[in-house]
């Protein structure tokens, strides 16, 4: 089974479903969603970086000390 197209489909069915979970679902519901909301991103990303040339995601290791360029 070939997961490429699919991601974007499921993403699409995700976030439908996320925003009817928050309007309408329990808490549990809701902490689930969010969970797989992470989940799908994660494996975007994952699938992103290994498919177009990029070998590693270093893009959370950004020094949270950062400064404006206005200073």
């Amino acid at each position: 089974m070939s997961s490429t197209p699919d991601l974007d489909h499921i993403a699409d069915a995700v976030i439908k479903a996320h925003y009817l979970i928050q309007d309408h679902g329990t808490s549990e519901m809701k902490a689930l969603s969010r969970m797989l909301l992470l989940i799908v991103g994660q494996e975007i990303a994952q699938y992103s970086c290994t498919h177009d040339g990029v070998s590693t995601l270093m893009i959370a290791d950004v020094d949270p000390q950062y400064k404006l360029l206005s200073d």
